[in-house]
């Protein structure tokens, strides 16, 4: 039987449901915190009652504006957009609006971090791959909102990411046991580098790798781009330039592999024969271009991202599996997933 009771509050529905106002919340979410029974209780409760969830009643009521904010570096690229989907997904699930905040990785202080944009209009904070100076990341702990970081480490915060020493301990042998001996490396080159971000970490590993092979690691073999195809385009020449013995390849990400794919076109020359390439993230395109790529699981890790937050806002354990190597440090969690090198045709054995 339905009660036309219009205007019916939160605190209607946890009293007739015979529940706490906060349960009445995490159920009607659909979080894991509340069991199946009772979920289906306060539904009934609650539809009965005709109540309707008032966001701006919520916000009132617990200071909550039920938006995390998602700080990037860009939102066109592949990389970027399914992290941020994948972040957005999560949040939709339970509940909560993504308030994007895009912060450009260029000398313009005006697209710089700003901490007080944030303030009163998010709950959360989730920084997807974007690399913050240390004044940026004291800005975001002076919010004390909670904050996870994702594929760039941010110092005193949970992580979601990969192993990027991996990434580029894999790519690097994969290419020296194809029998390359001259590897170049492109990688791209943010506003803010530290030793921990995944360039530098994927460039350490290229370096430590080939000298353990006694290869060669000279500056020639070294090109810097911004992440766009364009800019792996414009790399991939300066290194063919620079050095025409060169045979292979590791770049830094997929959409920059592509650009190196152009100008191998450009020079009439083939993947995986003449020169062979190999890119970094798991683009849709890969297997259409044919790229061998180091692939991870962007999306997965914008949900585990959107996850621990949500966790952090409601303060409950987390008992989802782990899909990838999870630690707990004083910072919070740190949740490493894996990578697979998947194999195509724009790597090969040198032909000369």
């Amino acid at each position: 039987m339905r009660h036309d009771a219009p205007g019916a509050s939160l605190a209607d529905v946890a009293t007739a449901a015979g529940v706490s106002t906060a349960t009445v919340s995490r159920a009607l979410r659909g979080l894991d915190s509340v069991s199946a029974e009772t979920k289906a209780r306060v539904c009934r409760v609650a539809e009965e009652l005709g109540y309707v969830p008032s966001h701006s009643a919520s916000a009132l009521a617990s200071g909550r504006t039920r938006s995390v904010a998602i700080v990037t570096p860009a939102i066109a690229r592949w990389f970027y957009s399914t992290l941020i989907d994948g972040v957005e997904h999560e949040l939709r699930r339970h509940g909560y609006d993504a308030l994007l905040y895009a912060i450009a990785e260029d000398d313009d202080p005006a697209r710089g971090f700003r901490a007080s944009v944030l303030r009163r209009r998010a709950d959360a904070v989730v920084v997807a791959s974007s690399t913050m100076t240390d004044e940026e990341t004291e800005a975001l702990r002076s919010l004390r909102l909670p904050a996870v970081f994702v594929s760039v480490p941010g110092e005193g915060f949970p992580f979601v990411g990969v192993d990027d020493r991996t990434i580029g301990r894999l790519a690097t042998e994969h290419l020296i046991e194809l029998g390359h001996r001259r590897i170049g490396h492109i990688y791209g080159h943010p506003k803010h580098e530290s030793p921990c971000s995944p360039t530098a970490l994927r460039r350490a590993a290229w370096q430590e790798t080939l000298a353990a092979h006694g290869l060669p690691t000279g500056p020639e073999l070294l090109a810097t781009g911004d992440f766009s195809s364009e800019s792996g385009r414009i790399a991939l020449h300066r290194l063919l330039d620079a050095d025409p013995e060169l045979t292979a390849v590791f770049v830094a990400s997929d959409e920059m592999a592509y650009g190196a794919l152009r100008a191998l076109a450009e020079r009439g020359l083939t993947p995986g024969e003449d020169v062979s390439i190999l890119g970094v993230d798991g683009h849709g395109l890969n297997d259409v271009l044919g790229l061998t790529s180091i692939e991870q699981p962007v999306r997965d890790q914008g949900r585990m991202a959107a996850d621990v937050v949500l966790r952090l806002l409601e303060d409950i354990d987390d008992t989802s599996p782990s899909p990838g190597t999870a630690t707990t440090t004083p910072n919070g969690p740190r949740i490493i997933y894996e990578t697979t090198l998947v194999r195509r045709r724009s790597t090969g054995v040198p032909s000369h």
